[in-house]
């Protein structure tokens, strides 16, 4: 798996003109770059990849919230 820094974590630094678009984006592909992997993987990395995308799903929507972007689902 990629290591790095989400830029839904760094939501603050992304240009006010193209938020929430470019987040959403960004986490949507992330998302089904990783849903490739679950195909894949053994029971244990499954369980692992539901608890990542839960977690970064989660910091998504804090972070969209705390810049006044609503919760999106």
């Amino acid at each position: 798996m990629k290591k790095g820094h989400y830029i839904w974590n760094r939501a603050d630094r992304v240009d006010s003109s193209v938020m929430p678009q470019v987040v959403l984006e960004s986490f949507d592909e992330w998302h089904k770059d990783l849903m490739k992997e679950y195909k894949f993987s053994n029971e244990k990395r499954k369980t692992q990849i539901l608890n990542i995308i839960k977690r970064q799903k989660i910091n998504l929507d804090y972070n969209l919230e705390r810049l006044g972007y609503g919760q999106y689902n």
